[in-house]
């Protein structure tokens, strides 16, 4: 987000500069990439299910669906 002036200021690392600078040194050092990476998609995953569980609570047509 920082490409339209929403993120962190540059000196401050984020998960993209992080795997930004492990593109780069893949070859030597492909911890830089894969844990950031693995931080994004396990965010993303828990992101998800709460949502899930959330709509599972509040949808009152979903639940009446599920009651027959």
């Amino acid at each position: 987000m920082s490409f339209i002036g929403v993120g962190v200021d540059p000196p401050t690392p984020s998960w993209g500069t992080m795997i930004a600078g492990g593109v780069q040194s893949i070859q030597s050092y492909p911890h830089l990439l894969i844990a950031p990476a693995v931080a994004i998609g396990a965010t993303l995953l828990a992101l998800n299910v709460v949502g899930d569980a959330l709509r599972d609570l509040f949808d009152p047509a979903l639940r009446a669906a599920r009651r027959g």
